[in-house]
């Protein structure tokens, strides 16, 4: 691997004492600039795992190589076909499902070759890795096809820029900045501008407004290596596969269905609140300066939803105390400088996929009728031509019961994805488990071994899967030790209180608490950039089930949208639902004074509020704010 232009130990310039982060995710920590950046290699947890040490995928997982793997589809006819209406979860909304593809779409981006190539007819193309099919697929088979084109990671030198194994491009900075609303580039971020009063580009609409329209015309697609480019370069290829006609120019993935779309809404709409808010209660504000504060709210909360609701839904409690990831109900954390918060290829390239066997079938409208998955994707015409078609969405996603997180995923997606027209459609549980292969992902067994659990040598020593799943993967499978990741994560009895397995379980809370504890800017944090005490406490007042009220027409709903309506979690007004206190964020505030002398590890700081007089925000009702923090 040439690696004589590596361009990521290029120096970047940053400003220390910037209150706001940056667009690319860059500077984040000052001393590893590069780290959790845009474009940028994803991590690893463990080594890789290649057939020739370095990029081809391996014919078999056994450390032999005695045999060859079993083909994707194979896997996915054995193990991931097809799941059923009585498979619904008992008590999870199909709204968990989305925010979760919505947050991983935060948080990352496989960069992949986007070339043209009909990967089914080339012949020996580094880029290309079909997966065949058999002559009697229960569904490809009767349209004779007998492959699925699947391109391969684009790969990068490591980011040592040192020689080894095959690492793997992030498109997407790793850290929840909310990047799928306000673009992982500078570039992408200034297009997404109004640039006046603070505010993102809408497309205007009876009720509110909707993302904005890219009429932009198709991009001739480019074959090219990316290993001796320099960053700027890569954003040059990647780019165009960020924006299509149709499409929010924030990240094209919004367009994949209309849940999703759903929520890329709510949250530019509600950044906009934000942002005339605050611009009517403090008209001194210039317009970066409302981006970037709206930004900020807009993430913080982002972050604490995150946290506060939808990972104890996902992980449960237990999982969420042993790593780590139970957020503090006062005062700030202390940001880790050492830790590197980057996504890691695990987490990217099969635990977090464990949300595609929660997706159903169809989704309500909101008005009584259900929509089809297959047909639905990638348009998102009901957004442009229905009114309130975003609160019918909110609402169905409210009502809809997710899939069980098992190992079976609904033929909408095993068998139609994408499909263009009968037989021409793609199956994600294939292209899951080509992806770990492509990225170098380690054998399943190998995951249970780093997370300390018990270390299976046959397929009976699965004691986190039933007999049943033990006689399925011996059926595909050769040997235990050849078990793809993301099909061995999925298929494992859940933990008590939990949705997952354990493997799946210790990989995403692992990634979380690097999410968590290495972001400089994570809205707990002390130190210079950090929100005040009330301001904090405010934060901590948002929820999903708030902002869905702000920005649509609902007017009900349950206080926990990741939780089916009962005795405990009914529905309510939503004028009853607590509310961020923006005044705290608006009001013209004096210079702080300096810092008391540290009493019983507490220090304080007061400070004046100037304006406005009167009005909502009257500093009447808050003429001074104190702030304390931690000393020693």
């Amino acid at each position: 691997m040439l690696l004589a232009t590596c361009s990521f130990t290029t120096p970047i310039t940053c400003d220390p004492d910037s209150l706001y982060r940056t667009a690319d995710g860059s500077c984040n920590n000052l001393e590893n600039p590069y780290w959790g950046k845009g474009v940028t290699p994803f991590n690893r947890f463990q080594t890789p795992e290649y057939f020739d040490g370095t990029l081809s995928v391996p014919s078999s997982k056994h450390q032999c190589y005695r045999g060859a793997l079993p083909e994707p589809r194979a896997v996915t006819i054995v193990m991931h076909r097809n799941s059923r209406i009585s498979d619904l979860s008992q008590d999870v909304t199909h709204f968990t499902m989305i925010f979760g593809q919505f947050l991983n779409h935060d948080m990352l981006s496989t960069a992949t070759f986007r070339n043209g190539l009909d990967c089914c007819t080339a012949e020996d193309v580094e880029q290309c890795m079909p997966i065949f099919l058999p002559n009697d697929d229960p569904y490809f088979g009767a349209f004779n096809r007998d492959c699925l084109p699947f391109t391969r990671a684009l790969a990068t030198p490591p980011l040592n820029c040192q020689p080894g194994a095959k690492e793997v491009l992030n498109s997407q900075t790793s850290f929840i900045d909310c990047s799928q609303v306000y673009g992982s580039t500078r570039e992408q971020s200034l297009s997404l501008r109004t640039m006046a009063n603070g505010l993102l580009l809408t497309t205007s609409a009876e009720d509110l407004d909707l993302l904005p329209v890219n009429n932009s015309p198709s991009v001739e697609y480019r074959t090219i290596s990316v290993l001796s480019l320099r960053p700027t370069e890569i954003m040059d290829i990647i780019q165009p596969f960020l924006i299509h006609p149709w499409s929010p120019v924030s990240d094209a993935r919004a367009n994949q269905n209309n849940m999703l779309l759903t929520l890329h809404t709510v949250f530019l709409r509600e950044h906009n609140r934000i942002a005339r808010f605050l611009g009517v209660v403090n008209p001194s504000l210039d317009d970066e300066e409302l981006f970037q504060e709206s930004r900020r709210i807009n993430i913080a909360q982002m972050q604490n939803i995150v946290y506060r609701e939808y990972l104890p839904r996902i992980l449960g409690v237990s999982a969420m105390r042993s790593h780590g990831l139970q957020l503090l109900n006062s005062g700030f954390e202390e940001y880790n400088l050492n830790i590197n918060p980057a996504i890691n290829v695990a987490f990217s390239g099969a635990a977090f996929r464990f949300g595609h066997s929660t997706i159903r079938s169809s989704f309500s409208n909101g008005i009584g009728q259900q929509i089809l998955l297959s047909p639905s994707f990638n348009t998102n015409d009901p957004f442009y031509v229905i009114d309130n078609a975003v609160g019918n969405f909110i609402r169905g996603l409210l009502v809809d019961q997710a899939q069980t997180t098992d190992r079976l995923l609904t033929d909408q997606v095993t068998d139609r994805l994408f499909e263009s027209a009968p037989g021409q459609s793609l199956d994600l549980a294939s292209m899951n488990i080509q992806r770990g292969r492509d990225v170098g992902l380690r054998p399943y067994i190998y995951w249970r071994q780093w997370c300390g659990l018990s270390f299976p040598r046959s397929f009976a020593d699965l004691v986190d899967h039933t007999e049943e799943q033990q006689i399925r993967l011996q059926r595909v499978y050769s040997d235990v030790a050849d078990i793809d990741l993301w099909t061995g994560g999925l298929s494992e009895r859940h933990m008590n209180g939990s949705n997952l397995g354990p493997t799946f379980a210790c990989i995403i809370g692992r990634q979380f608490l690097l999410l968590k504890s290495g972001d400089r800017f994570w809205y707990e944090n002390s130190g210079p950039q950090k929100f005040t005490s009330n301001q904090l406490a405010a934060i901590r007042q948002s929820s999903q089930s708030r902002i869905l009220c702000d920005n649509s027409n609902v007017v009900t709903i349950q206080a926990d949208p990741f939780t089916k309506v009962s005795e405990t979690n009914p529905v309510v007004s939503c004028d009853s639902l607590p509310e961020v206190d923006l005044c705290l964020f608006a009001r013209r505030m004096a210079e702080w004074s300096e810092w008391s002398t540290c009493e019983i590890g507490i220090r304080r700081r007061e400070r004046v509020c100037l304006g406005p007089t009167d009005g909502l925000c009257s500093c009447e009702k808050n003429s001074t704010e104190t702030d304390i923090e931690r000393c020693e």
